[in-house]
């Protein structure tokens, strides 16, 4: 395994931690990994765009409490992982589409990962039950540790295999593929806004909406879409 495969391998860690066992500050969003990734393949811009594509889509999703969305983290990491190894010569919004369809299917992948690390540690939460009614405290820290490195060590596993899953296809799509991907690049900002405009009051989804329909006009006059 390359030396940057282990840095991602530390950062899907840290970031499977982040969503729910210690920190829950938003380190394993999309948007965060994805740079962190492109920035060690070195392709920080690609990995940036390919995890703000991402981020749009679970924005409002959020592993807090009862809720276990799809992991994003994972779908980060193998969203950018994906759009970095994606040709350059395709353009970034082939590369987005690429890795961000991949980020989607492996965040719900992951997602499964870590509802059954979940379960896994409801019989922690037995053996917690049981120290206490023997009086014995100490070995609560103990359980609670366990069961965090359950969560990083899953969720590490689990990012990087999909991660490198996603590098390891890059590089053998088709190229006549690669424009439909670019189509596939194009309609996700419009998707994403459409997810978190859906999450909206109605009178503030119409007005945000409004907002996006004048700056893709004037991102089209200024040629900022390709044709």
């Amino acid at each position: 395994m390359s030396r940057e495969w282990l840095w991602i391998g530390g950062l899907a860690a840290l970031a499977a931690l982040d969503r729910t066992a210690i920190l829950q500050a938003g380190l394993g969003r999309p948007l965060v990994v994805g740079a962190a990734v492109g920035w060690i393949l070195g392709r920080p811009e690609t990995g940036l765009w390919a995890g703000a594509l991402l981020e749009m889509f679970w924005l409002y999703d959020l592993p807090v409490g009862a809720a276990v969305p799809p992991d994003e983290a994972a779908a980060g990491i193998a969203a950018a992982a994906g759009a970095c190894a994606f040709p350059e010569g395709a353009g970034p919004w082939a590369a987005g589409g690429y890795g961000v369809l991949l980020g989607l299917a492996a965040g719900l992948l992951a997602g499964r990962v870590d509802q059954g690390v979940r379960r896994w540690n409801d019989g922690l939460a037995e053996r917690a039950r049981e120290r206490l009614a023997a009086g014995q405290p100490a070995h609560l820290g103990r359980l609670v540790a366990l069961g965090a490195l359950r969560f990083g060590a899953a969720g590490a596993l689990a990012a990087v295999g999909l991660g490198a899953a996603a590098a390891w296809g890059a590089g053998r799509v088709p190229v006549p593929a690669h424009r439909g991907l670019e189509l596939v690049g194009l309609t996700l900002p419009v998707l994403g806004a459409a997810a978190c405009l859906g999450r909206l009051p109605a009178g503030r989804g119409t007005g945000w909406f409004l907002v996006g329909a004048a700056a893709g006009a004037g991102g089209q006059r200024a040629g900022l879409w390709p044709r």
